[in-house]
C-alpha cells in the first residue's frame, strides 16, 4: 500500500513538473510565436494579453448586417520595456469589402448585442499584407502617462477598465461599404489555448 502512494506521489509529482515545463518555454517563447502567420518582432517582458475576435456575426441588425465575408483580430499586448511599460496595439483584417483602407477603426463600450460609445478611435495606416488581408500597428510607449486622444484617461486607465471586465468592451471595424460596421467583436483575456492562468493587467 504504501510502494502504491509513494508511486502515485512521485507520478503526481513528475506530471505537474512536466506541466510547469511546457508552461515555462512556452513563456520563454511567447514573443517569438508565429502571430497572424509571420514571427513579430516584439521587444521586452509580457505582462499581460487582451484580444477580439470580429466578424459580422456581431454586428447588430439595423445596419447593413455587417461584411458577411470578412474577419478580423484585434490585439493589444502591454509589456514591460526601457523600464516602462507599454502596449502594442494590432488589427488584422481578412477579406474586408469594399473600397480600402477601412473609414474607421475603434474600441467601443457596450456589451453584446448593445451599441456603445466610443472609447478610442484608433488612428493609424493600414499596410496590405496580401489581396485579401491587411493590418494597422500602433504602439505606445509609457501607457501610464500617454493620455488617450480626446479623453483625460491614461491608455493604462483605459486597459485597466477593459482587463477587469473585457466583455463590456467590443472592437469594430467600419468601411465604405458597411458604416455602420463591417465587423465587431467582444474583448477577452490572453493567448488562444493557453496553457497557465492568465496575467491580469
Amino acid at each position: 500500500m504504501a510502494g502504491s502512494l509513494q508511486a502515485a506521489s512521485r507520478g503526481v509529482a513528475l506530471l505537474l513538473a512536466l506541466v510547469l515545463a511546457v508552461a515555462s518555454s512556452a513563456d520563454a517563447r511567447i514573443f517569438k510565436q508565429p502571430v497572424f502567420g509571420r514571427l513579430l518582432p516584439f521587444p521586452g517582458r509580457l505582462r499581460c494579453v487582451l484580444r477580439a475576435d470580429l466578424s459580422s456575426n456581431e454586428v447588430l441588425s439595423g445596419s447593413l448586417g455587417g461584411d458577411a465575408a470578412a474577419h478580423a483580430d484585434l490585439w493589444i499586448r502591454v509589456y514591460w520595456f526601457q523600464n516602462q511599460i507599454n502596449a502594442h496595439v494590432h488589427f488584422n483584417g481578412h477579406d474586408l469589402t469594399g473600397q480600402l483602407p477601412p473609414n474607421n477603426q475603434s474600441i467601443n463600450l457596450g456589451f453584446r448585442g448593445a451599441n456603445g460609445p466610443v472609447v478610442w478611435n484608433i488612428e493609424g495606416s493600414w499596410t496590405v499584407q496580401d489581396p485579401t488581408q491587411i493590418e494597422l500597428d500602433r504602439w505606445i510607449m509609457g501607457v501610464r502617462r500617454t493620455v488617450v486622444p480626446g479623453t483625460s484617461m491614461t491608455f493604462m486607465q483605459m486597459i485597466h477598465r477593459i482587463d477587469k471586465n473585457p466583455a463590456k468592451f467590443y472592437g469594430t471595424i467600419s468601411t465604405d461599404s458597411f458604416p455602420d460596421g463591417a465587423v465587431r467583436g467582444q474583448f477577452i483575456r490572453g493567448f488562444p489555448n493557453m496553457l497557465w492562468p492568465v496575467p491580469r493587467c
